[in-house]
């Protein structure tokens, strides 16, 4: 919960006792349904309100790919939440974009500090498997990637809702496939599942996908292919770790 809805709590609580005794008081019994209605309406204004606020922050950050600037809206934002759950979320916000700049100490550090407290909340520990993997994957931990895949797959099989296990999944099935490109195997499976995933909804998502293509275009010598890929990705924001990636890549293509 946020500073701003828990103070909007206390204030209408009060508010409410207040109005609603009067009521009673007066025999105006009828006017406590009305007053509720009115100190409830804006509680959901509020929180329709931090919804969009997140959300618009994610979408910038997807277009423009500034990890600098997601990082400080994030950490900004923390600040105004009160729930453990809360701070966690964006803990694991901010570690990702710490992934997608290149700085893996401090994202490890972040997830470090996570581990120490106890949650159980099934999406929570999927999202934070999740973001292990990224760090995994870049850092080339094989094994530990393949460990922690197992353990995402276990929790995703125990969620009740099909939808959000189908959407788990597709996460699920993004990161296997990194996984088989970080290891040379299962190539062919690896390309299918990247090549399936259908329009990317942002430039972010497209710059991942073009470079992981361009690995196994790489481990297939396409090189030509590899070289477009790797171009369009080096047309995104500099503090990108794949950007990076991709001009030393690109680089020993020149040799």
């Amino acid at each position: 919960m946020s500073i701003r809805r828990f103070i909007y709590l206390i204030v209408s609580s009060i508010l409410l006792i207040t109005l609603i005794s009067f009521t009673i008081a007066y025999n105006y019994g009828n006017l406590s349904l009305i007053i509720i209605a009115i100190l409830v309406f804006p509680y959901f204004l509020i929180l329709n309100s931090e919804k969009n606020n997140l959300r618009n922050i994610i979408i910038s950050y997807g277009y423009s790919c500034d990890t600098n600037t997601y990082i400080e809206s994030i950490t900004k934002l923390k600040k105004s939440y009160l729930s453990k759950s809360n701070k966690i979320m964006f803990d694991l916000y901010i570690a990702s974009a710490y992934i997608d700049k290149g700085e893996f100490d401090k994202a490890k550090e972040i997830l470090f500090e996570i581990e120490k407290i106890k949650n159980t909340n099934i999406g929570m520990s999927i999202m934070y498997i999740k973001v292990w993997c990224d760090y995994y994957y870049y850092t080339r931990y094989d094994e530990k990637m393949k460990c922690a895949l197992l353990k995402m797959k276990d929790l995703i099989n125990q969620v009740k809702r099909i939808d959000i296990k189908k959407s788990l999944y597709f996460i699920y099935f993004n990161l296997e496939a990194k996984y088989y490109i970080l290891t040379n195997t299962n190539i062919p499976k690896a390309k299918n599942i990247l090549s399936s995933q259908g329009m990317c909804v942002s430039n972010l998502s497209l710059a991942s996908l073009n470079y992981n293509l361009a690995l196994i275009d790489i481990y297939e010598n396409n090189l030509i292919s590899a070289r477009l890929k790797l171009e369009d990705v080096i047309k995104k924001n500099n503090n990108l770790f794949i950007v990076k990636e991709s001009r030393n890549l690109l680089n020993e293509l020149d040799k």
